[in-house]
């Protein structure tokens, strides 16, 4: 196992369970909060292999999610109104890989297998072109079901 889950908590019995993991990509560390969806008083191991899979895929999962993060901030962008290319919040990205240095994942959210199907997975992002909302995704394996603000599409 990748993860201590005995240092995962469930602040209420009907509350989901939460606790911290560390994500590398093979260039970068982070630690990230992880929330998993549970009606249960124990972290099912269904629940645990989606979380294991997603540590060990991480840099998979940022790969598949450059080009519709990318699309989405263009998505925003163009929703701001005419953008000088300079602009402080939504800068001209002329490289693709420059999104990556304009989110910050914060925090995993494991969807209970058993109301949301296996390999169902929230990530929620600070951005730079959202300092408020942030940003949210709804993944389902590699793709993205839902992309949009923190609150709504996680």
């Amino acid at each position: 196992m990748l993860v201590d889950y005995s240092t995962f908590e469930r602040p209420y019995s009907w509350d989901n369970w939460y606790g911290k993991v560390t994500l590398s990509d093979g260039r970068d560390e982070r630690t990230v909060r992880i929330e998993i969806g549970t009606d249960e008083d124990f972290i099912p191991e269904e629940s645990k292999r989606m979380l294991e899979y997603f540590i060990t895929h991480y840099a998979d999962y940022k790969a598949a999610l450059l080009e519709p993060i990318y699309d989405y901030y263009y998505f925003c962008r163009s929703n701001w109104g005419t953008v000088p290319p300079d602009d402080p919040r939504f800068p001209e990205i002329t490289d693709i890989n420059k999104i990556n240095e304009m989110i910050t994942l914060s925090s995993v959210y494991i969807h209970d297998p058993e109301t949301r199907g296996r390999g169902s997975i929230g990530l929620l992002f600070e951005c730079t072109w959202e300092k408020e909302e942030g940003m949210g995704i709804c993944m389902q394996g590699y793709e993205v079901e839902k992309i949009g603000i923190q609150g709504t599409q996680y």
